[in-house]
């Protein structure tokens, strides 16, 4: 706990800016801390979409896939499958029967 603190500290005083307000019982963020961990999660995006690109690349699949369901359990399983494998592998072909 101590050494976040000091790292905490460290990085408030590179930024200029007073990341959290802190008291007894925790801390909060302030306008900048809540600016900054917007910047960060928009960063840890950029970094996992990069890390599927670069994935799917070195995988390369395409090619067509034919599915099908019982109608009882189709829409609560396809289209979550469907958006997944579009969403992995967008050269694959999705066909549902």
């Amino acid at each position: 706990q101590p050494s976040l603190s000091v790292q905490l500290k460290n990085l408030e005083q590179r930024l200029g800016a007073q990341l959290f307000v802190r008291s007894p019982r925790g801390v909060m963020l302030t306008d900048a801390g809540t600016v900054l961990l917007s910047h960060a999660e928009g960063l840890l995006r950029s970094v996992r979409d990069a890390k599927l690109a670069v994935r799917q690349a070195g995988e390369d699949a395409s090619g067509r896939v034919v599915f099908g369901f019982p109608s009882s359990v189709s829409m609560v399983l396809s289209v979550p499958l469907a958006e997944t494998i579009r969403h992995e592998h967008p050269k694959i072909r999705l066909r549902a029967v």
